[in-house]
């Protein structure tokens, strides 16, 4: 008897879990749209990994509404957020600089004529209200001489759902892109 007990319970508990169903969604962001290029110039940059603040470097998305840190418990980027921020500039600023090479410092290959590093303070917002990326950058010659640094900040709206609120982010790292390569193109 004790061992139909067990069994009963032991199937119970497989089921349960095996109904179990994930309803976690994963995010990146969407590729730039055609745009016009600011440059066509024949440059090499290097995309250093882009810092981040501690708050946002978690797999899932977060926003902030005030004070309030809201963690999405179903809602995570598809891989660590920094990464995929680099990879979106490197693809961003190609796309506005169609004949530079645009590459991960880490590749393995001559370092660029330019290197970029960005580090962001803040990138973050609530849904039904507003979006802000904020932080600096700053371009740096092969020989180590700082070109240019900028802090930045971009507001957007961040829209009424989490898929609206990840176009924002990536809108604001598009106009990050597109400011970067300006200053490249100079």
């Amino acid at each position: 008897m004790k061992k139909i007990i067990l069994f009963v319970f032991i199937t119970v508990g497989l089921c349960a879990c095996a109904s179990k169903s994930d309803n976690t969604l994963f995010y990146t962001f969407k590729d730039t749209q055609t745009v016009k290029p600011v440059s066509q110039r024949r440059i090499t940059v290097d995309i250093e990994r882009v810092k981040i603040p501690e708050y946002i470097n978690r797999p899932q998305i977060v926003t902030v509404d005030g004070v309030n840190v809201n963690i999405m418990p179903d809602g995570r980027w598809a891989e660590n957020l920094s990464p995929m921020i680099q990879r979106k500039l490197i693809t961003d600023i190609g796309t506005y600089m169609p004949k530079a090479s645009v590459k991960d410092s880490n590749f393995m290959a001559d370092s660029g004529e330019y290197s970029v590093f960005v580090e962001i303070y803040k990138l973050d917002g609530a849904l039904g209200d507003s979006a802000q990326l904020r932080g600096i950058y700053s371009i740096m010659g092969a020989g180590g001489e700082t070109l240019k640094t900028k802090n930045m900040t971009y507001l957007v709206s961040a829209g009424d759902n989490y898929d609206e609120y990840v176009d924002a982010m990536g809108i604001m790292i598009e106009a990050l892109a597109r400011d970067i390569a300006t200053e490249l193109a100079k």
